[in-house]
């Protein structure tokens, strides 16, 4: 569950951050629309590996301190 909820956190960080990219990008209008295709193509790319991301048991990492 907790694992569910980091990858939903950071897909909607990742979604924001590259909207808000590509909007300052349209709405300055200094860009080109090539540049805000690899931006956008970059956000979903990141938010694909963020979903796919499956890491095995022996590689977690764990907070809880055994003493």
């Amino acid at each position: 569950m907790k694992r569910f909820l980091l990858k939903s956190l950071l897909i909607i960080i990742t979604f924001f951050v590259g909207m808000t990219i590509f909007s300052i990008m349209r709405v300055s209008g200094q860009f080109g629309v090539l540049p805000m295709w690899i931006v956008a193509a970059g956000m979903f790319a990141a938010i694909g590996a963020i979903w796919k991301y499956q890491p095995k048991s022996s590689k977690e990492i764990s907070l809880d301190k055994d003493d």
